[in-house]
């Protein structure tokens, strides 16, 4: 965690993408959980762990390119240090 976090901390320094964590991970995926099948408006984002969300977005006709989304996070936690998560619809 601590080599993403300076690569993280770098690119943003940088004014670059966010760093793919993939080369970072330490352990096997986790498998499905029975809860995270189906339509859900929330997810759980556990500390240290990776969390990938695959959705469908039904964009209007004339839209193109990326999209850029912003994701708000609800743990009192985070309230100061990053309450507000961007992530973009590619087309």
């Amino acid at each position: 965690m601590t080599a993403y976090r300076a690569a993280l901390t770098a690119a943003r320094a940088n004014n670059e993408p966010t760093p793919d964590p993939a080369p970072y991970y330490t352990g096997a995926p986790l498998p499905l959980q029975t809860n995270d099948v189906g339509f859900k408006d929330n997810a759980f984002a556990n500390p240290r762990e990776v969390t990938r969300i695959r959705a469908r977005y039904d964009l209007p006709p004339n839209v193109t390119g990326t999209q850029k989304y912003v994701l708000h996070c609800h743990l009192l936690e985070h309230e100061d240090n990053d309450m507000m998560r961007p992530f973009e619809v590619v087309v």
